[in-house]
């Protein structure tokens, strides 16, 4: 087998998670270095293959490692064969075409849907060299900042493209650009584009759609939605077919070669999202945030929660020790929010988050340490195109020595439940560097049937809505509108046999730990103290008599007591719960 550079192969490849092990990338090229090349990374494999014989990457990640190697050996046999000697896939030339720091994106307008009515303006401004911006449309949450953007113009004859710029914000939900839309409170995402260049059909050549059909055949020059991915092969396809098209105009053209400017990863974001329980705070981070930082390249993130025993040495860097032989040796092992770190400072053109859950848990002052200071947004670490600091503040760190800083595309979001602790008594120098949004309960979203109702099995109904307002009001009125019950308790409910689970499991114990076990309060809450039936309470009580209780003792001045039990969850009753909202 290791006589055969391919059987090898295919036998490491099977090994588990081979595919995400740089060993299979490495040790074919150490023992076969004539067979395979010296990458360690399957995404460059890919971006070679890619910008050289123009197969998709949808295409590649349905390929195995061995037939990603063999396109690559004959990929160098065809290359060396052209420059009469041995090539480098990292060398400065051919680098610098698969090696593209910027991505190129195919928006499109169509003339019926929207009339531009600044465009001779525009085009006469970019004629003059100025740049224009625009808002404009893109269904990808992939663009960033220094991206290529060509315009399609669609719809209406002539087609092809008519525009190009470079992204100058990344995506962001905005106001429908429809006017109607727009008043019925729909949104829609956008990216602002610096267009350098604009041009008028009436006068100007474009490059036609039959054209880039027919010269690029591979992909998809008329979508159905504006702000797809142009690959780079086709990217260059278009731009030389841009630049040729300009006649007598004196625009740069645009070119797609590896830009010298590093890109600006923009502002950074210290997020904390606070409320009571239930209000959908950890939601938010898994829909919302966490898919902003994945893409087909993997994710660019972890998620973490704090607790009374997560320590600095966790979160930046702390000693552990290590028996090698018998002998105890310690070692620096890199906590989360540094390892993250190196990650966001080597791939300056993409976002990073870290995630904390429950932030307001462990001791931030003590977790954070240093790094209170460095995660403010001035002091954040920006590099040039070479990966020079220009700006931000580094200290030294207590156990390695190493400078350290927090690169300007890490962000930092986080959740905090006020339940446990308000926002009044976090840290002050946290707060200050953190942005804060506030959740809190919202009836509205229980969307049971629609109406928020469910039905109680008894041929009647209960509304959850005005269930989660009357509970929410005593409590506010008892402890704080930070002790609430949030909504998302109750929007998972669509029979009486969930609501009843719901209220035994999860709402009851959490009233106990608000009241610390007051039991007179937490039957106010429930309204329990407005019927006399058993049947109807969740919190019954009995009344004991001393001298029932210790026969034979002097208990001269003590009065009853109460004791009190929660009912079981198969007895409660429709009755029990309406109850709640009904006697307001």
């Amino acid at each position: 087998m290791v006589n055969d550079p391919w059987t090898f192969a295919e036998w490491l490849s099977s090994l588990p998670e081979a595919r995400n092990r740089q060993l299979p990338h490495i040790l074919p090229h150490l023992l076969f270095p004539d067979s395979f090349e010296h990458i360690s990374s399957e995404k460059d494999k890919r971006l070679i293959l890619s910008a050289f014989d123009g197969v998709t990457e949808k295409e590649l990640r349905k390929w195995d490692l061995i037939k990603i190697d063999r396109a690559l050996l004959d990929l160098r046999r065809r290359l060396e064969a052209e420059h009469s000697r041995e090539i480098d896939f990292y060398e400065k030339e051919l680098a610098a075409k698969w090696k593209n720091s910027s991505r190129s994106w195919l928006l499109s307008w169509n003339p019926k849907n929207w009339e531009w009515a600044t465009l001779a303006a525009d085009r006469s401004n970019t004629s003059a060299g100025e740049t224009v911006t625009h808002g404009w449309r893109c269904a990808s949450s992939a663009a960033r900042e220094g991206d290529h953007v060509f315009l399609m113009r669609t719809g209406v004859d002539p087609k092809g493209i008519v525009a190009f710029g470079s992204v100058a914000r990344s995506p962001y939900v905005a106001t429908h650009y429809d006017v109607e839309k727009a008043r019925e409170g729909k949104t829609i995402q956008f990216i602002d584009v610096d267009f350098v260049e604009i041009r008028d059909t009436s006068q100007d050549p474009i490059v036609p759609l039959e054209l880039l059909q027919r010269e690029a055949p591979d992909h998809t020059w008329n979508p159905k939605s504006s702000g797809i991915e142009i690959k780079p092969k086709a990217a260059r396809t278009l731009s030389r077919l841009w630049r040729d098209s300009s006649g007598e105009r004196t625009e740069k053209p645009p070119t797609l070669a590896r830009s010298d400017k590093a890109p600006d990863p923009g502002e950074p974001l210290n997020l904390i999202l606070y409320g009571p329980p239930g209000t959908g705070k950890t939601y938010r981070l898994q829909h919302t945030y966490i898919p902003r930082y994945s893409d087909n390249e993997g994710d660019r993130f972890e998620f973490i929660t704090f607790h009374q025993s997560y320590a600095y040495e966790d979160f930046v860097e702390g000693i552990r020790p290590k028996t090698i032989n018998g002998t105890v040796t310690y070692e620096i092992r890199l906590g989360v929010l540094r390892r993250l770190c190196e990650r966001a400072r080597n791939d300056p053109g993409h976002r990073y988050a870290l995630f904390i859950d429950e932030i307001n848990r462990g001791n931030v002052a003590k977790i954070f340490g240093e790094l209170i200071t460095l995660i403010e947004a001035d002091k954040r670490l920006r590099f040039d195109s070479d990966g020079k600091k220009v700006n931000g503040l580094e200290v030294t760190l207590p156990y390695s020595g190493d400078r350290f800083g927090v690169p300007a595309n890490m962000d930092l979001i986080c959740t905090m439940n006020t339940a446990d602790r308000s926002i009044a008594l976090l840290d002050t120098a946290l707060r200050r560097r953190f942005r804060f949004e506030e959740l809190m309960p919202s009836a509205r979203d229980i969307d049971s049937r629609g109406s928020g109702t469910i039905p109680d099995g008894e041929g009647g109904e209960i509304d959850l809505r005005q269930l989660l307002n009357a509970v929410n009001a005593r409590l506010t009125h008892f402890l704080h509108r930070d002790q609430t019950i949030g909504h998302a308790y109750f929007t998972k409910v669509r029979s009486f046999s969930d609501l009843r689970t719901v209220i035994a499991k999860m709402v009851l114990p959490l009233l106990q730990e608000y009241f610390y076990d007051d039991w007179n309060q937490i039957r106010l809450v429930l309204a329990d103290q407005t019927v006399t039936d058993r049947e109807y309470q969740l919190v019954r009580h009995v009344t004991a008599d001393p001298v029932d209780l210790f026969p034979s003792a002097d208990f001269a001045g003590l009065g009853e007591c109460r004791i009190f039990e929660v009912t079981p969850e198969a007895e409660i009753t429709p009755h029990a719960i309406r109850k709640i909202y009904e006697s307001r």
